[in-house]
């Protein structure tokens, strides 16, 4: 089922068997076998109680069969299509608005995700009612799909976690849906462009929503070497913004005045500096 929305549309879908996951992908311009893999690692899954709401964020024509193909995949799919392109927090707050699962999963087009993944998180947040969304460790994994890198992140974070940088990985998130109740959803606010999970996070840690990391691998990260590079002067204007509220909000704003500063550091050094530290330090 495909749905199309125009900015300010609110949709209520009601399906007679509701998933007890909703999985939730955002899309624009996608590279046919990123997002078939992304797609066929999902449907791979050993938990096979989900939707996978992937909404296209106003790709332009020609991509139109290769969004079709993957509809196509499997009857759990269901494509919404943003009328022209949005960027990820609105069309992520699309995914929101017709999802249907008690437990909603994030995933990119470019990533892979290990067979137990959503067994693993679903397990943990049964098991630890306190946790309201739960992530992972990755692999980097470059162009190609080799992996040439790979990040540990703390297993229960606290705020001072936030300082240097976020401690969770977006796509490798679950959450239970009821994080997203009171208005707790993505900003689509242009400072938060870039940094609107690191921005939600701070946001909802500073109302008292917690969450935590599965101390294993269940996700590869698609980034090669050049990735820093997404990341414009603009944007690491913006982060600095970001840390200067979200600490506010946590009440960490104290201990983070010198961590404030690193995303113009990021704009001062040398990119081939940020791509060897970035190499041997897989945390940016």
């Amino acid at each position: 089922m495909s749905l199309i929305f125009t900015e300010g549309q609110v949709f209520n879908v009601n399906k007679k068997k509701q998933p007890l996951i909703s999985v939730v992908m955002g899309t624009y311009n996608p590279r046919e076998q990123y997002i078939k893999a992304a797609v066929k690692s999902v449907l791979a899954q050993t938990f096979t109680d989900f939707e996978f709401i992937i909404c296209n964020d106003g790709s332009e024509a020609e991509y139109s069969n290769i969004l079709s193909a993957v509809e196509s995949m499997d009857n759990r799919i269901r494509m919404i299509h943003n009328s022209h392109n949005l960027g990820l927090a609105a069309t992520l707050n699309r995914c929101l608005e017709v999802a249907c699962g008690q437990f909603i999963a994030r995933m990119d087009d470019d990533d892979i995700c290990l067979p137990n993944r959503f067994r693993d998180q679903l397990d943990f947040l049964n098991n630890n009612k306190e946790y309201m969304f739960v992530g992972s460790c990755i692999d980097y994994i470059d162009d190609n799909s080799n992996v040439w890198g790979h990040r540990t992140v703390p297993a229960f974070p606290q705020r001072e976690d936030f300082l240097y940088n976020s401690p969770y990985v977006h796509p490798t998130m679950m959450f239970r849906r009821e994080v997203f109740a009171n208005g707790d959803f993505y900003s689509t606010q242009k400072i938060a462009l870039r940094t609107e999970d690191y921005e939600l996070w701070m946001r909802l840690y500073g109302h008292g929503k917690y969450g935590a990391n599965i101390s294993k691998v269940l996700l590869q990260y698609r980034e090669g070497e050049m990735g820093y590079a997404k990341r414009k002067r603009l944007y690491r204007l913006h982060e600095m913004m970001v840390r200067i509220i979200g600490f506010y909000e946590m009440g960490v704003i104290s201990k983070g005045a010198l961590y404030i500063l690193k995303p113009l550091l990021f704009c001062i050094l040398p990119s081939f500096i940020i791509r060897k530290w970035r190499k041997r330090s897989c945390w940016t």
